[in-house]
């Protein structure tokens, strides 16, 4: 019997999952089986967009200077061996200097070992690629500079203080920690082009290796033997494409461990025999509202003359809109009328012809009781 617990950015496979099972026949022993929503466009932390599918991955197969930690959203080490606070010295006490002590052993799918010079390498190569489907903004809006202090110590120097470097920057996809050496035997770093090596392929140094990605059907995840910290416990499967009914069914079935789905599902799997359905605990899926406190002084006053011009202009447009559906309805009845009237004319006037003729009385032809005459909306009455 297998028994998956979905515990989100965890050492066995953080895919911000919903779902588990916990079934009694295995049908992909040794091997964990997700079902994803969407396919990857790139395994490129430095061009990776937020919330794509290749993050799902590059959460996998490359490290970060620090985690999240597997129950809550404290900051936990990764890379550093350290979490940097004022109280342990690695902060500054203006609160603008980083000092992260990088971890001995660590080393990277292609054997070699992680150092400080790596760490600079991948945060300022982002930077310098600047792709504008990437997220460089994460750290060029807040870094001002990075040092290598030796060979397993790295330094951040901020633009001004920020409480949210730690928690937003250092643990993002885009601060993913990439091998130097694979990069610049792969074409290198490019301002404003992007590595198609690097999109296609993964040397970090993270609990999984890249094995195989079959675009449209799946992504295959290795165990990194290697991994500095506690290993994976199964290999790990990326199924790519299934509609949302099909996940949820293959669930069901035993053919996906866990699966990618929306809470409109939920009445489908709760109480499904073998499926266990998690709603408790953090699932860390953040969402950064950002203010600029970065304005001149008056120009807050030009936004709200501007916002009081244009909420005028809008209403100015209600009331002519108003004006000519009104016109155009008064123009509508007017002529409905218009014409009733001529009707009615008409048959009060062959009335009174015919009672005349009853009458003996001679009828002047042109004569009539009255003359209607709808015209563009007007009424025009003659009365003869």
């Amino acid at each position: 019997m297998r028994n998956i617990l979905i515990v989100a950015y965890s050492i066995l496979l953080g895919l911000f999952l919903t779902v588990g099972v916990n079934a009694q026949t295995i049908k992909n022993p040794g091997v964990l089986v997700h079902a994803a929503d969407d396919e990857a466009t790139t395994l490129d932390p430095a061009q990776v967009e937020a919330g794509e599918g290749g993050e799902t991955v590059i959460l996998q197969v490359y490290d970060r200077l620090l985690e999240f930690g597997p129950s809550g959203p404290e900051l936990i080490p990764g890379l550093a061996t350290t979490v940097p606070s004022v109280e342990n010295g690695m902060i500054s006490d203006d609160g603008m200097t980083y000092t992260f002590k990088i971890r001995k052993g660590a080393v990277f799918h292609d054997g070699t070992d992680v150092t400080a010079e790596d760490v600079k390498f991948s945060w300022d190569r982002i930077v310098e690629m600047d792709l504008p489907e990437g997220q460089a903004g994460v750290i060029s809006d807040i870094v001002s500079e990075t040092k290598v202090v030796d060979d397993y110590t790295f330094q951040v120097i901020l633009l001004e203080p920020s409480a949210s470097f730690l928690n937003s920057t250092v643990v993002s996809m885009a601060a993913s920690i990439v091998s130097k050496d694979a990069v610049m035997a792969n074409g290198g770093v490019v301002e404003g082009e992007p590595n198609e090596y690097m999109a296609q392929n993964a040397v970090g140094s993270g609990p999984y290796k890249l094995k195989a990605w079959n675009r449209g059907e799946n992504i295959l995840l290795d165990i990194n033997e290697n991994y500095w910290g506690n290993k994976a416990k199964l290999a790990a499967r990326i199924e790519i494409g299934a509609e949302p009914d099909v996940r949820v069914l293959g669930l069901r079935a035993g053919n996906y461990d866990t699966i990618e789905t929306d809470p409109s599902f939920v009445a489908d799997i709760e109480g499904a025999d073998g499926v266990t359905l998690h709603t408790g605990g953090l699932l860390l899926e953040p969402i950064h509202v950002g203010f600029n406190l970065n304005i001149p002084d008056g120009a807050l006053q030009r936004k709200t003359q501007f916002l009081q011009i244009s909420s005028m202009t809008r209403e100015y447009a209600k009331l002519l809109i108003t004006l000519l559906i009104t016109k155009l309805f008064l123009w509508v009845l007017w002529l409905v009328l218009g014409n009733l009237i001529h009707i009615i004319c008409q048959l009060v006037y062959l009335d009174m012809t015919q009672m005349r003729q009853d009458m003996g009385l001679r009828i002047r032809q042109k004569q009539k009781p009255c003359f209607v005459k709808p015209v563009t909306g007007i009424m025009a009455f003659q009365f003869l």
